[in-house]
């Protein structure tokens, strides 16, 4: 915002409390350069949370992206240790105060009729 609409945006709150009002085209003018001051006032506000908000969303993806790759590694371990004591006991649980693994049977197919389908 250049130094004329910054001074302009200074004057905004004086002439608030003055009770004024336009009742001629030079105050008319004085009008509109105020809200131009403030319009842009709003658009690099915009422009900084804009900034901020997009600097945040990339921080939360890229952390996410590494609870991913540590989710998938501990779930590969517990999968892992789950897969060898099932071979030792078929009906081999993991269950513990934070939390549970095991696994379930999976139907054997679903039956559909190929007509219905389309």
């Amino acid at each position: 915002m250049d130094a004329m609409l910054k001074e302009e945006l200074k004057t905004v709150t004086e002439r608030e409390n003055e009770g004024f009002k336009i009742d001629s085209l030079e105050k008319a003018d004085w009008a509109l350069k105020k809200l131009k001051a403030i319009q842009a006032h709003d658009d690099e506000i915009g422009r900084v949370a804009k900034n901020n908000i997009d600097q945040a969303i990339a921080w939360r993806d890229r952390e996410l992206d590494k609870n991913q790759a540590n989710r998938e590694y501990f779930e590969g371990l517990l999968t892992d240790y789950l897969r060898d004591q099932r071979l030792v006991d078929k009906k081999f649980k993991i269950d513990t105060p934070n939390g549970r693994v095991s696994t379930r049977k999976n139907p054997a197919g679903l039956a559909y009729d190929e007509k219905m389908v389309l």
